[in-house]
């Protein structure tokens, strides 16, 4: 009899457990999707909904012309702390900078390479830290951040940007994955392991060698790991992840981790170097200046830290390396780590928490690099 009521009493759960997931999918979706991944399903409405990215031969993927969009956190959907965010790019597919206050800007201009944190993950047109920086200097500021890029995808669109439009100044951001991104052959979407490739070079005596010039437009398509493609067929248990635990919910391989054969073999150290000294040969061949700009991610970020403040050995490394030669460069690390000491409210206020940075972090960033400019006499 126990047993019985036992399995009477589990079933009866299992039931008005269903039975509340249809009841969860006809509220937020407004239909049932059975046998629906619903964390890839997100992913995918968002993609098809933004539209922001497109295919390129030379680079692997850049942002689409002239779109103008909202995007959504994907850690955010079915919470109260959803976040959306204006997006528009112009017709070269620089994120728009925002002149509001309608200021006379000049005929100078500088471009602004990196990857999301230099586009603006998570925040409007006018909160990145590009758009902040053309608001204090008075100068128009080309936002030419791309999710995802590694240094030497910011290299080769360096070469057709400063052809093309002619900065007098180049602020290039880099962090850990933009170094490590150099030595891999293909980059791998979060959080369901679709891949694309990129270009990449290989270390070849003095100079560096381009392999793979020319791309196709292929996508690698993965799959989720067996825990997350079971809880994923839940509405219910996607809301509950969603809400509480985003960060595993859609993890995404981390770049060291990347199967061997998505990598090239080569050191990121010696890569990222010698990009860098190729970028500052490239500006000086056409009359401008280079900056080079390092940011640190959200101490939450980093497995590693454990909750601590993490310096990374590779992002140091790279910076010493470059900065022998006596080019300028503008390290955030030692700055974020003494507010961190100094002040942890202040510090966490500058980041979504685990990920990119707010827009009171990109104005950080921006007035940070004003100062340096105005110290360096670079201006």
């Amino acid at each position: 009899m126990r047993h019985f009521s036992g399995i009477f009493f589990a079933s009866s759960l299992l039931v008005s457990f269903l039975l509340c997931d249809l009841f969860f999918q006809k509220i937020f979706y407004g239909k049932f999707l059975l046998g629906k991944n619903f964390l890839l399903e997100g992913y995918r409405e968002n993609f098809l909904k933004e539209q922001l990215y497109r295919f390129d031969p030379a680079l692997g993927w850049n942002h689409n012309r002239k779109i103008n969009t909202w995007q959504s956190s994907p850690d955010s959907r079915f919470t109260k702390q959803k976040r959306f965010s204006m997006v528009r790019t112009d017709q070269y597919g620089f994120r728009i900078t925002p002149n509001t206050w309608k200021i006379s800007l000049g005929k100078k201009k500088i471009l602004a390479l990196g990857d999301s944190f230099t586009f603006g993950a998570e925040v409007n047109d006018s909160e990145t830290w590009p758009a902040h920086l053309q608001a204090l200097l008075k100068t128009k500021v080309l936002n030419g951040g791309v999710s995802g890029f590694g240094l030497d995808q910011m290299y080769l669109k360096l070469s057709d940007d400063i052809r093309v439009h002619r900065p007098s100044m180049i602020i290039m951001s880099i962090m850990n994955r933009t170094l490590l991104r150099t030595a891999l052959t293909h980059r791998i979407s979060q959080p369901f392991g679709e891949s694309r490739e990129k270009p990449f070079f290989k270390l070849q005596s003095r100079d560096l060698k381009q392999t793979r010039a020319h791309l196709t437009d292929t996508i690698f398509h993965g799959r989720l790991d067996p825990i997350r493609n079971f809880l994923g067929s839940s509405a219910l248990v996607d809301w509950f992840f969603n809400a509480y635990f985003p960060s595993y919910w859609h993890q995404a391989a981390h770049e060291t981790e990347y199967p061997v054969g998505f990598k090239t073999g080569e050191d990121p150290l010696q890569l990222s170097c010698r990009l860098l000294k190729k970028s500052h040969e490239l500006a000086a061949k056409y009359g401008a200046k280079l900056v080079v700009l390092s940011q640190a991610y959200h101490v939450k970020e980093r497995a590693e830290s454990g909750g601590a403040y993490w310096t990374d050995p590779l992002l140091k490394a790279v910076l010493t390396c470059y900065s022998n030669n006596g080019e300028p460069v503008l390290d955030l690390d030692a700055a974020l780590h003494q507010i961190f000491n100094d002040n942890r409210h202040l510090y966490h206020s500058l980041f979504f928490w685990g990920k990119h940075m707010t827009n009171q972090g990109n104005l950080y960033v921006a007035q940070s690099i004003e100062q340096f400019l105005q110290g360096q006499n670079l201006l």
